[in-house]
């Protein structure tokens, strides 16, 4: 379908889990793996919508100059930096916005239409608004059902 992964060796759990315990910690753990990301030149890809979630709302905290500041001198400590360039996706916006539906289509080798399912979205894929970036209506969304009965 034309999109290539890359595995980043040094990646650390998103901090969604931490965040209970530390929101300082979450976040983190989501700026090491947004550093580690933007040391490559990539972007990020989740499956996960938390992962998704955390990591996007990490990226939005971090555009604050003090935020990212405070953040960068702990991560200076194991030489890494974070300017604010990595982009965070959830997989389905990847394939709904890179490969498109009629990607999907050409690449389908058996439909889904005796299959009965419906689509969850996850609850930090979408919302807030914010980190969403006008991808879907959070509150009303289609994009899913349209991959799925692509």
């Amino acid at each position: 379908m034309g999109i290539e992964l890359i595995d980043i060796e040094d990646f650390v759990c998103c901090g969604a889990n931490q965040i209970n315990i530390s929101i300082e910690a979450g976040l983190l753990l989501s700026a090491m793996n947004l550093a580690y990301a933007e040391a490559q030149d990539l972007d990020i890809v989740t499956l996960c919508a938390a992962c998704f979630g955390v990591l996007a709302e990490a990226a939005e905290e971090l555009k604050k100059e003090l935020v990212r500041k405070r953040v960068n001198k702990q991560l200076s400590m194991i030489g890494l930096e974070y300017n604010g360039s990595t982009k965070v996706k959830h997989i389905s916006r990847v394939i709904y916005e890179d490969v498109g539906l009629d990607g999907i289509r050409k690449a389908v080798k058996r439909g889904l239409s005796k299959l009965r399912a419906a689509p969850h979205y996850g609850c930090h894929s979408l919302k807030p608004r914010s980190i969403s970036e006008g991808f879907d209506e959070p509150d009303d969304p289609k994009t899913l059902h349209q991959l799925i009965w692509a």
